[in-house]
């Protein structure tokens, strides 16, 4: 059973984790701690008593069917930070990690549509799918990563004209 401190420091870490994403891209978040621990206990089903026993383990909203708690939580934003999506309330999404790690920089909608696909494909092709979308999403983000830190280092510290990026990179598999 969960117990109130657990949800508290879970919630904070979540809070953090955001708050920190945000420092990153240079903004600010639209809500404080509070405001988004009772958006994280309302989401998880909390009902109206401060009583943790209302929290129960329900469903990843993404559909892949994989139970979430509070303790093995992720939150997503449905539409990306890098296609402009915001950091309100509105646009996060309690889901669990593995939908999390795999939806990468898609919409919620896109991602929905790639599960779909995924469940009328043989069980080892979707594995091996999706282990290329996340090894392929994880080269990406390095490369972003380094030309940031080339760019940084370049104007040290100092904002730099943005170069074109390649969108046509294809990480060796």
């Amino acid at each position: 059973m969960l117990d109130e401190f657990q949800f508290d420091d879970r919630a904070k870490a979540l809070y953090d984790s955001q708050r920190a994403m945000a420092y990153k891209d240079g903004a600010k978040l639209p809500f404080n701690r509070e405001q988004f621990t009772l958006w994280l206990w309302r989401q998880m089903g909390g009902g109206s008593g401060p009583s943790a026993d209302a929290l129960k383990a329900r469903l990843c909203p993404y559909g892949c069917n994989r139970p979430i708690d509070v303790l093995n939580i992720s939150i997503d934003h449905m539409v990306p930070r890098g296609q402009q999506g915001s950091y309100a309330l509105e646009n996060l999404l309690p889901c669990c990690v593995d939908c999390q790690t795999l939806k990468g920089n898609m919409t919620a909608h896109s991602y929905k549509i790639l599960l779909a696909a995924g469940r009328e494909m043989y069980p080892k092709d979707w594995e091996l799918l999706r282990k290329r979308i996340i090894i392929g999403g994880t080269a990406q983000q390095d490369k972003w990563r380094r030309i940031r830190a080339e760019r940084q280092l370049k104007g040290k510290g100092k904002p730099v004209k943005p170069q074109p990026l390649d969108f046509n990179y294809d990480p060796k598999f």
